[in-house]
């Protein structure tokens, strides 16, 4: 990454955004601790004189609503001052990372997409919320019970390995951890658990496949530990690497990289051919994930019961009450399915039910469903055609989720006909 500061970096971000969005104006706005404010760092669109947003000054009301809501204010022209006079309305979307790190704000003109432009306003805060953060050092390994941490059931599966802390804390320091486990166990979860937990200053970066040729690996890893930074490069199936790509990781390895490297391996998979230097630094900073259903019973049940707290508040339906014997079902279910199917497909589930309870008939569906995984793919993995159908599914969820489920609103608002978002939501399995 280029020498820039991190207000510089902000600011080209923010700009591209608004011109991607085709904005006519807008503003990046961040806590100062310095000044113990919030302070301006990037706009665009406006004369040398700026505009100030007056809605959006603390004790005016909606600055406060923005700080408590995960979702997007919109603010119509007819009823707010903005700036630009061909603006017809204004989205807000908060930046936060446990608390209220700021807010951009940005005008649209008439006619466009307001779920669409949210849905990357939102992915835009979220991927700058971490970036710069006052912190250098790593926050302490523990397991957070916030009840809106969205990662709860990941720190309690974690603590299930013995010595968890120790195991981790040692990869960390030599920058190469690996995850162990039968696919399906969590291990995707867990990892952006440890990510967040530690704070690093960086990103999280899947990766599912490398190149196969070494002078285009070893271009590729350059270019991938300056997108991380001192955050997570992840690997996935590191047993199927060639003698030739162990060798060129753990020569980049030992030449003390910025990122720290996530090797995920599979149970009962041996590598075809082993660089023995790399596999024993990798195996001496190694955690085993248990599968689901080996967990005691009480563990399961409290595990559970985290996953429908957070598939309810990451799908805005914490209203949501279960009925008699819900619990007891999916317990039963949890004995023979792995931890990714059953978030899966508590996911759907609470997609899908239309009223104030967690649909029994829904899950029993589910559960019989031959299509019954919600495709769970990362907006951090760089392989492209995997990112464009995480685009496509969670502008469908937010459509679902704007609209209450109405297919034909949510295909207007989609700019697509019923027909292709019906096949679109079977293809996603969210019908």
């Amino acid at each position: 990454m280029p020498d820039i500061s991190r207000e510089q970096f902000l600011d080209r971000c923010f700009l591209e955004l608004i011109d991607e969005l085709e904005g006519n104006c807008g503003i990046l706005v961040l806590f100062d601790p310095g000044e113990n404010a919030f302070t301006e760092v990037s706009s665009a669109g406006y004369d040398d004189s700026g505009f100030f947003y007056e809605f959006m000054a603390r004790g005016e009301g909606y600055f406060e609503e923005l700080s408590e809501s995960p979702e997007p204010l919109l603010f119509s022209s007819e009823e707010f001052p903005l700036y630009h006079p061909d603006s017809t309305l204004a989205l807000a979307v908060r930046i936060f990372r446990e608390k209220m790190l700021g807010f951009l704000l940005v005008e649209f003109p008439g006619g466009v997409q307001e779920s669409l432009l949210a849905l990357a306003m939102q992915f835009f805060s979220e991927r700058i919320s971490g970036f710069g953060s006052d912190s250098s050092r790593p926050k302490p390994l523990s397991i957070r019970e916030n009840s809106g941490d969205l990662l709860v059931s990941s720190a309690l599966l974690l603590s299930q390995v013995k010595d968890w802390e120790h195991r981790v804390s040692r990869g960390i320091a030599v920058k190469t951890l690996c995850l162990r486990s039968k696919e399906g166990s969590g291990e995707r979860s867990v990892t952006k658990y440890l990510f967040h937990s530690l704070a690093l200053q960086g990103d999280l970066v899947f990766l599912s496949q490398i190149p196969e040729q070494l002078v285009k690996l070893e271009r590729y890893l350059g270019e991938w530990i300056e997108i991380a930074r001192s955050g997570f490069l992840v690997f996935d199936r590191v047993e199927e690497f060639s003698p030739g790509q162990q060798k060129l990781f753990t020569e980049i390895l030992a030449s003390q990289p910025p990122s720290h490297f996530v090797f995920m391996t599979r149970v009962a998979e041996n590598p075809r051919e082993e660089y023995p230097l790399f596999w024993k630094q990798v195996r001496e900073n190694e955690i085993f994930l248990p599968e689901l259903p080996s967990l005691e019973r009480e563990i399961r049940k409290d595990l559970l019961e985290k996953l429908i707290s957070e598939s309810m508040a990451l799908h805005s339906r914490k209203g949501l009450h279960l009925p008699d014997g819900t619990l007891e079902l999916l317990l039963e279910k949890s004995e023979e399915l792995m931890y990714d199917d059953m978030k899966s497909i508590l996911e759907l589930a609470v997609i899908q039910s239309r009223n104030d309870e967690l649909s029994i008939d829904v899950l029993n569906k589910l559960f019989t469903s031959k299509q019954n995984s919600l495709i769970l793919l990362d907006d951090d993995n760089l392989d492209l055609r995997k990112s464009v159908e995480v685009l496509e599914r969670q502008k469908i969820l937010k459509a679902m989720k704007i609209f209450s489920g109405n297919q034909m609103r949510m295909a207007k608002a989609l700019g697509i006909s019923r027909g292709s978002l019906q096949y679109k939501m079977r293809q996603f399995g969210l019908s």
